[in-house]
């Protein structure tokens, strides 16, 4: 039989939702499959995973994941903190399904200036984020950087609107170079993981 081609699988919410799988793999270059869904949270995410790994037997070389802005919608009254059980289950889980995938999850973007969940919590999420990576051994995928200015302010002219989370064709192109540089590297990583 034929050797399966190992796939770059990508799951979770809209700001991963709107990337090509076909460009993002260079038209067959590489296999990516993108299950992200609008709304996603990490619960959604975890289902994706468990409806992925019972259908497909496809090799899974690398995984990303970008949870957290559903979230933290729910931070009000709990705080950041309370998605530290989720996401070390959603880590765990997917350790344990693809064992030999190096995986990376995504921080967040920055928000708009007036949105409601305030800049501290993507803040406070990323910073938990980044702790449950480095614990677990999982990359952490830094795209917050990639949409300020120099000085720290969010790139507008990234985005549809000042008040819009969700970045337009520009702020994707920016999103979509951070996933290719990583699914076409063949860097070796001293961190083994």
């Amino acid at each position: 039989p034929p050797l399966l081609q190992q796939v770059n699988l990508i799951v979770g919410d809209s700001f991963t939702a709107a990337l090509q799988a076909d460009e993002l793999g260079r038209r067959g270059r590489r296999h990516v499959v993108n299950l992200s869904k609008g709304g996603s949270t990490i619960e959604d995410v975890s289902d994706q995973l468990d409806n992925f790994f019972v259908s497909n037997k496809l090799p899974v070389s690398k995984i990303f994941v970008s949870v957290g802005a559903n979230d933290i919608r729910k931070c009000r009254e709990k705080g950041v903190r309370h998605l530290k059980s989720p996401l070390n289950k959603l880590s765990e889980k997917i350790k344990n399904q693809f064992p030999s995938a190096s995986v990376w999850f995504q921080s967040l973007i920055p928000l708009p200036h007036q949105h409601p969940f305030s800049e501290a919590n993507v803040v406070q999420f990323n910073n938990l984020l980044y702790e449950i990576c480095t614990k677990n051994h999982i990359f952490y995928l830094d795209c917050f950087n990639s949409f300020l200015t120099y000085d720290g302010f969010r790139l507008e002219y990234l985005f549809f609107d000042f008040k819009n989370i969700h970045p337009n064709k520009k702020g994707l192109s920016v999103l979509a170079r951070i996933y290719l540089n990583i699914i076409h590297s063949k860097k070796f990583n001293p961190l083994g993981y």
